[in-house]
């Protein structure tokens, strides 16, 4: 029975496999990458060439002229808005503590040595610790490219984050980013709903909201319309027919994280709004 399924397989790939090369070189010779196409987004900055997080990650992609930013909020011991994508620093810093049992001075203090090309920016400060938000949306604010921050303390979990935190944060962003469109993405359902009704009690109308899934498959898609909340989509988890569900529901879409740029003509082929990338996908 194995070696009759094995071979089915084998038969469905041989089909696949033309079809696959010819769709290829279509979308090579009709989709162009150009941002004219559509809209693009620094992944944790421009973070395939330099470590991600970072002042230096940031600058270079407002360099390139990324359309929009894309970062992660973490809250320190004494609460202080900072950027990073782990809870721990072993990744980035080569240090086992968690971000949010240190002071920002304490964290500030810890070189960042990880992400990519570290060895580019020994000599360069603006590569070598983990910023505040303020920062961040200075950067943004003064490139014209529009902030998308993730929120997330508790990506994991049920629990939405408490309204103190998310008023700090939408404070921070309110102060220097005035009107500007701004963009905040979460796992966390409960807080993008949190972030909604607190940016509604202070008229903010340029937030976006977009929650990050896996699946569109999962998902009640009438019910994100009604809430006035997109979706931010894990690119190879989902079908060029999944996403076109999402649009055809009145849905904007983001899609992550792309660093292919056949992926990338595929999505933008099927109507994606935002194609995130670690680096510069366009001439």
């Amino acid at each position: 029975m194995k070696g009759k399924d094995d071979m089915n397989l084998m038969l469905i790939n041989m089909i696949k496999r033309p079809f696959q090369l010819i769709r290829r070189e279509w979308l090579r010779a009709r989709i162009p990458l150009e941002r004219s196409t559509v809209k693009y987004v620094a992944h944790r900055g421009l973070s395939a060439e330099a470590p991600e997080n970072t002042v230096r990650a940031f600058e270079l992609a407002a360099e390139r002229h990324f359309d929009a930013m894309e970062t992660d909020i973490r809250r320190t011991k004494d609460h202080k808005l900072v950027l990073m994508h782990d809870a721990s620093l072993k990744r980035m810093c080569g240090v086992d503590q968690l971000v949010e049992n240190l002071t920002y001075d304490e964290l500030k203090a810890i070189p960042v040595t990880g992400g990519n090309h570290p060895e580019r920016y020994v000599d360069d400060p603006k590569a070598q610790y983990v910023p505040l938000l303020t920062e961040y949306l200075e950067i943004c604010r003064d490139s014209g490219m529009i902030p998308m921050m993730e929120l997330k303390d508790n990506w994991n979990v049920p629990e939405p984050l408490d309204d103190e935190y998310l008023s700090d944060i939408l404070s921070q962003v309110r102060t220097i980013m005035g009107e500007s469109p701004v963009i905040f993405v979460s796992f966390n359902l409960g807080s993008l709903v949190a972030m909604k009704r607190l940016a509604a009690e202070q008229n903010m109308e340029n937030v976006t909201l977009y929650h990050l899934v896996r699946k569109v498959s999962e998902l009640d898609l009438t019910w994100y319309l009604k809430e006035g909340i997109h979706l931010s989509l894990q690119g190879k988890a989902n079908k060029i027919s999944d996403i076109r569900k999402v649009n055809k529901a009145g849905l904007r879409t983001v899609v992550w994280t792309v660093d292919n740029k056949d992926q990338a003509r595929l999505y933008i082929w099927g109507k994606v709004e935002w194609v995130a990338s670690n680096g510069q996908l366009w001439s």
